[in-house]
């Protein structure tokens, strides 16, 4: 079997599962099976995905059976038919036209599920454009499908009222939080998000962010970097970040997909979505870490890719990695002791 076998297979065996699972009383949470088997596959991990996917498989429940509402965004019952209009829409002719379309509608609500729609549809983009199958097709139905149920818009416009040279570095050192006595016991992530209008200054400290002050693509690598420090910094919030970092190379994976216009505004909205996760989540003793050249260094080694690599695929955790994958691409792009020291504390190295 050929890893282009092996993969749609392992895509095929995910759409009979539901886009969310449940763990004990909480429910809401992302299957994350397809953007794990995919990673793995960046990883040189071919040969773990079925065992990957023999444990994972049974946390997963049963994709839901067909009905005849039609979806609403934000309404997580309607994920079943979510992924029935997506298929309908990209199942034929060329997907790229209506991706555009989509996305446009979907972007400005990247955070959705803990940026879960976001990541999942990227790696399907990933997958569709290496190959181009029905079944890869159908993952980025179900990607979608997990983005638009879980829809949570966030309030402003990033970029909108810009202050000259303030890169985004610069900006999400000045993105105020969500004061600790405030925050209310949350189960979810987007539990937490969803109080981030009682941030009071949050929409100007995004809409100042100038997206000219640096080349888009130094700013996905200045955010994973900045992301990364605040995971080394904030041991009681790295579930956090990880998201963050993985939600920010995520771009990598689109970019080609994506035109001039179309790059600017999913960056934007990456941005964005970052900003309320440390908005929402972060602590103010780790705000020192944002800028350049800050992490602590005294604390925290750095690994070899190598090792990251390998600790990664012989894992059976799926954000172990998703965040390994996430950390090596960045750091092939542009390397930063910071991003291997992340992955090298969640991999245990």
């Amino acid at each position: 079997m050929d890893t282009l076998d092996t993969l749609d297979n392992a895509f095929a065996r995910l759409h009979l599962t539901d886009v969310e699972y449940a763990s004990g009383s909480t429910d809401g949470l992302s299957n994350h099976g397809p953007m794990a088997v995919e990673s793995l596959l960046e990883l040189g991990g071919e040969a773990r995905i079925e065992p990957f996917l023999a444990r994972y498989e049974r946390r997963l429940r049963p994709l839901p059976l067909p009905d005849d509402r039609a979806p609403t965004l934000g309404d997580p019952t309607s994920a079943r038919a979510f992924v029935d209009h997506y298929r309908a829409v990209f199942m034929r002719g060329d997907w790229r036209r209506p991706l555009a379309r989509v996305l446009d509608e979907l972007l400005p609500a990247a955070v959705s599920g803990a940026a879960h729609g976001w990541l999942r549809t990227a790696h399907a983009i990933r997958a569709l454009t290496a190959h181009d199958t029905p079944v890869r097709r159908a993952e980025l139905a179900f990607g979608l499908a997990s983005w638009g149920a879980r829809f949570q818009a966030l309030p402003g416009s990033p970029g909108l009222r810009p202050r000259r040279g303030l890169d985004v570095t610069s900006a999400l050192a000045e993105v105020p939080l969500l004061p600790l006595e405030a925050r209310r016991e949350a189960s979810l992530i987007v539990d937490r998000v969803d109080q981030i209008a009682e941030v009071v200054g949050f929409v100007a400290a995004i809409e100042s962010v100038d997206f000219d002050a640096a080349p888009l693509e130094d700013s996905i690598s200045a955010l994973a970097r900045a992301a990364a420090r605040l995971f080394l910094a904030t041991p009681s919030q790295r579930f956090i970040y990880l998201h963050a970092i993985t939600a920010t190379s995520a771009l990598r994976l689109v970019w080609p997909v994506l035109g001039g216009d179309a790059r600017r505004q999913a960056f934007a909205a990456v941005f964005h979505a970052v900003a309320a996760l440390h908005a929402t989540h972060g602590e103010p003793t780790s705000r020192h870490v944002i800028g350049e050249g800050s992490w602590p260094l005294r604390e925290h080694g750095a690994p070899s890719a190598e090792a990251v690599r390998a600790a990664a695929i012989a894992s059976d955790d799926d954000h172990d990695i998703k965040l390994a994958a996430a950390v090596l691409r960045e750091n092939a792009i542009a390397p930063a002791p910071e991003l291997l020291a992340a992955a090298g504390v969640r991999l245990g190295l």
